[in-house]
């Protein structure tokens, strides 16, 4: 579900210190953001660049050392305890290591955070059942936690998460002790989620094919800074950052030295190439080789999915008269292909 531009977290240079004095640790610095109703927003980075606790200070589990979050329009700092405690019922949470209790079944898993909210007790079985349900275990009721996979224990959490009716689902490296066959089915579960009930979801990871897995915008955070914010293809076709481009690397490539064209042996200026949506699907680039007289070779090349819509990504050398190439630039932009030139290292317009 692509949200709305309605804010439901609207973070303002919100920073976040452990410790004092020259022991002291920055987690966060600045930070400004806001969090759109219904979309889910990754927040990715390195070990250590600020994502949990960054997670932790939506629902004031941290409170920020400076700057201000605000949750539809009410700032955080002004809540008493009892005021936390309502915020926090509307939200969800699930986390890298389930949190099961291990001595109870996979029904009270969910129902006993229903108790302790106030559920009557009948609604607290229907609810229990009922999302076990939306999470594909209608089967494990009486099971304990020993006897499900990781993928059956994070289904259990997440029902436990949103059996509430929650707002908000933080996830915290939801899908890092996962394998991919099981990282990719919880991404669909979640996304399913947040299609059916209209959640906000905020998903943290360090990986960024789980953000083009299911994320309608992606922050970037280096160093408990935000580092870059937008559209996971707008992103994806431009990363601005170095830290974006190096967590990119594994996915699309991005960096290619002067050596290296050199020892390719190759010829004519080189151009990253950017394919999106429909014109992903369409032969642009052999279009504009018949069209025009100038010769292409691929030196990289891939296509990925992003949250449904497809996106390529080829870099050409081009060879011809430099007019000609000119004109066969401005035809592949005119098919909707975003055109960049390379530099010796990096991209530039």
């Amino acid at each position: 579900m692509v949200g709305s531009a309605e804010t439901v977290f609207a973070l303002r240079s919100v920073g976040k210190t452990f410790g004092q004095g020259p022991g002291a640790v920055a987690a966060l610095s600045g930070v400004s953001l806001d969090i759109r109703r219904g979309e889910i927003l990754g927040v990715i980075g390195q070990s250590g660049a600020g994502k949990s606790t960054l997670v932790r200070c939506l629902n004031y589990l941290e409170r920020p050392s400076s700057g201000s979050i605000e949750f539809e329009g009410t700032p955080l700092e002004s809540l008493d305890a009892a005021g936390l405690r309502a915020l926090r019922r509307r939200m969800g949470m699930i986390f890298q290591g389930f949190n099961l209790l291990k001595t109870a079944t996979v029904l009270e898993n969910v129902a006993l955070p229903l108790r302790l909210l106030g559920f009557p007790p009948g609604e607290v079985e229907a609810r229990s059942r009922e999302y076990l349900g939306v999470v594909g275990l209608s089967d494990k009721l009486d099971a304990y936690p020993s006897q499900l996979s990781g993928g059956q224990k994070q289904r259990v959490a997440i029902a436990r998460a949103i059996a509430h009716g929650p707002e908000v689902l933080l996830c915290d490296e939801a899908t890092s002790a996962l394998d991919p066959e099981n990282t990719e089915a919880i991404l669909r579960l979640i996304a399913a989620i947040n299609e059916r009930y209209g959640i906000t979801v905020v998903l943290v990871t360090h990986e960024m094919r789980v953000v083009q897995a299911v994320c309608d915008r992606v922050a970037v955070l280096d160093g408990g800074e935000l580092a870059e914010l937008g559209a996971v293809v707008d992103v994806y076709a431009d990363p601005r950052h170095p830290a974006t481009r190096r967590l990119l690397a594994g996915i699309l490539p991005r960096e290619m030295t002067a050596s290296l064209i050199d020892r390719l042996g190759v010829h004519g200026s080189v151009y990253s190439l950017t394919f999106r949506g429909q014109a992903a699907g369409r032969p642009a680039l052999a279009e504009t080789i018949k069209s025009f007289a100038v010769s292409a070779n691929i030196l990289a090349a891939n296509i990925i999915e992003l949250k449904r819509e497809p996106f390529g990504l080829l870099v050409i050398a081009f060879s011809g008269a430099k007019a000609e190439v000119g004109r066969a630039l401005a035809h592949l932009r005119e098919l909707g292909v975003a055109v960049r030139e390379w530099g010796n290292e990096h991209e530039r317009d």
